[in-house]
């Protein structure tokens, strides 16, 4: 944008989500849990993750949702979004073992949605989850498609909003956007308790389903893991909690791919949508 522009936006309030608000772009912006990324390391041959994510843009975002990786060798385990594609990596001592995507994209900019990956280990590859539905995807690489965290001894760095996949402590893959409630299972999940998580989290209908929970950061009103490994997070960057995430708060402060910088900004809600008036500052 230029001085004196100007624009109005308008976006949904409902639903709204407590929520970890992470930039994007090269700012190392995410929440650190390097104790859960040891606890996985060569002790889980199956595992499930859920979270919630709201992103901006997912015709050009490659975010990471969450990633363990190894400070010493190129070797990770990484559940991301790729050009608005749900895609699971893992890595083994610089030996890529898989690569599994979304064959589309089933997510919308803006909009709440839920997302989950398991890892069966029966020789068919992880299987994605938008909204407590499955989706059909693609194993890319097939070097070992039953690939998970014991195969990966070395881990010891972990993220919620980056990867660490360069066998090193340097940071790429940054996602922009909103993420809640991010789980970590050390078992596999099928699809009805999958469905089951979605409707909990979504309504209070179906079930809070704990069993095998190692980690879960709900990030709505702290950093704490409430699972089982208590491996809490720590704020890097600009990470910051927010209890008002909704359609409306994400297109505004991600209008630019960075919170707006304004001369004058008028907001106005209704009982379900916000409208704003913004001129940029000079």
């Amino acid at each position: 944008m230029a001085t004196t522009d100007q624009f109005t936006i308008q976006g949904s309030l409902l639903p709204n989500r407590h929520s970890v608000r992470l930039l994007g772009g090269a700012t190392d912006c995410s929440v650190q849990i390097d104790a859960a990324a040891v606890a996985a390391g060569g002790t889980d041959a199956n595992g499930t993750i859920t979270a919630w994510v709201m992103i901006p843009d997912l015709a050009t975002t490659t975010g990471t949702i969450l990633g363990f990786g190894d400070d010493n060798v190129v070797e990770f385990l990484q559940f991301s979004i790729e050009a608005g594609l749900l895609t699971m990596r893992s890595t083994d001592a610089t030996v890529a073992q898989f690569v599994s995507q979304a064959d589309a994209v089933g997510l919308k900019a803006h909009n709440w949605h839920h997302v989950a990956v398991t890892q069966p280990a029966d020789g068919g590859g992880v299987r994605f989850f938008i909204d407590g539905e499955p989706i059909a995807s693609t194993n890319d690489t097939t070097t070992d498609v039953d690939s998970w965290a014991s195969e990966l001894a070395g881990l010891d760095k972990g993220f919620i909003g980056v990867a660490n996949k360069a066998g090193n402590s340097s940071e790429t893959e940054e996602l922009a956007g909103y993420v809640n409630s991010v789980r970590y299972y050390s078992v596999v999940k099928t699809a009805a308790e999958i469905k089951a998580i979605y409707d909990f989290e979504r309504d209070g209908t179906g079930s809070d389903d704990t069993t095998s929970l190692r980690n879960h950061w709900p990030l709505e009103e702290d950093l704490l893991d409430d699972g089982t490994g208590a491996d809490n997070g720590t704020a890097v960057g600009g990470a910051i909690l927010v209890n008002s995430a909704n359609e409306f708060t994400s297109r505004l402060t991600f209008k630019t791919g960075v919170p707006v910088v304004a001369d004058i900004t008028n907001i106005a809600m209704t009982k379900e949508k916000g409208f704003a008036y913004v001129i940029q500052a000079a």
